[in-house]
């Protein structure tokens, strides 16, 4: 265990330093230092959080790799070295912040490049926030499915609330993510890329992450989540949908580097999700997870060239006569490249 995580560890600390070298080519020392930094801040939180007891209405709220604690660190106390013991705990959380920086990142990143294929909606601000929140997702998806098959941690959730549409994964905790680095990228974004960055009361964004909390303490538990949630991407819709996003801020020295950094990006990616679908077969032996990585897969084609969709589509139709449980969440970078493809066009049209 200690070897893995030693690994995993290197291996995460590789990929952000490559993500800083990306963002500080891409956009500059100041976006790199935000980002990585209110990042780090967001991540700590829950981390911080769930090192002691959980408060009863997060049992079901954050329910994932955040609350990985619920079995690591339950089996680790009963190391008989307090020692050995704390450099696990210590890895463990480590990997875990480090991780999710990873993953935040690597949403905006793969996001900026599949914007590319649409002119006008790659400088609007929702499009580009809303495909970063859904690709982090994608790539957390089959971490979660290897994570809680192996026993690193599990879902403190009824059987029933596993969702047919999700392999090894309950729908509650994916959900749960996804509106996770939504609020955090919404937040980022107003305050750093969007027309509100010049207003001395931007910080104010960064209480959308803990709009939560304040329904909790206004509303108490009887407010369905739902609901909640609803209200909470109609306001992100509201506040982003008019906005434009600045992407683009490297000079014409440093694209040679750029693309070599992009490279190694790439390997690294490729390389964590293969090494997620080399788990599920021999070390798991459930291949049928192996699905669970496609949808970033699809992600990561899609962000390479747009003919590739065609290639795409194709194998998610053929994949529709194996059952909807294995299809269905492939069908969402599908949709995506769809609406945004419609999106576009009917753009162009209208500034004709």
């Amino acid at each position: 265990m200690m070897v893995v995580l030693f690994a995993l560890t290197i291996f995460l600390a590789f990929y952000l330093l490559l993500s800083m070298r990306h963002c500080h080519l891409k956009r500059g020392g100041r976006l790199t230092f935000t980002f990585f930094f209110f990042g780090f801040l967001y991540i700590s939180r829950w981390v911080i959080k769930n090192m002691g007891p959980s408060p009863e209405y997060l049992k079901t709220a954050r329910c994932s790799i955040f609350s990985a604690r619920t079995s690591l660190l339950s089996t680790l106390s009963s190391a008989k070295d307090p020692a050995i013991n704390f450099i696990h705990v210590l890895l463990v959380h480590i990997v875990i912040i480090i991780g999710w920086l990873c993953l935040f990142y690597a949403g905006w990143w793969l996001a900026e490049r599949i914007m590319r294929h649409f002119d006008i909606l790659q400088k609007r601000l929702f499009p580009t926030l809303l495909l970063s929140s859904f690709i982090t997702a994608s790539i957390a998806y089959p971490i979660e499915a290897t994570g809680s098959s192996i026993g690193w941690w599990w879902w403190q959730l009824p059987a029933k609330s596993f969702d047919i549409f999700f392999i090894g994964c309950p729908a509650q905790p994916m959900r749960a993510e996804f509106y996770s680095v939504l609020l955090f990228l919404a937040a980022y974004f107003l305050i750093e890329c969007s027309r509100f960055r010049h207003k001395s009361w931007r910080m104010l964004f960064f209480l959308l992450p803990f709009v939560h909390f304040f329904t909790i303490t206004f509303f108490g538990h009887g407010l369905p989540r739902a609901i909640e949630r609803l209200g909470i991407f109609i306001t992100i819709l509201i506040l982003t949908f008019f906005s434009k996003l600045s992407l683009e801020n490297t000079g014409e020295d440093d694209l040679s580097t750029l693309k070599s950094v992009e490279d190694l990006l790439s390997i690294a990616l490729i390389s964590l999700l293969s090494l997620s679908c080399l788990v599920h077969i021999f070390i798991i032996q459930k291949p049928l997870l192996v699905f669970s990585a496609l949808p970033a897969f699809f992600f990561y084609l899609l962000s390479i060239k747009k003919e590739l969709f065609v290639l795409v589509l194709i194998f998610s139709v053929a994949l529709l006569f194996l059952g909807k449980t294995i299809a269905a969440p492939l069908m969402v970078p599908i949709s995506i490249f769809l609406v945004f493809k419609a999106s576009d066009h009917y753009q162009k049209r209208v500034a004709k």
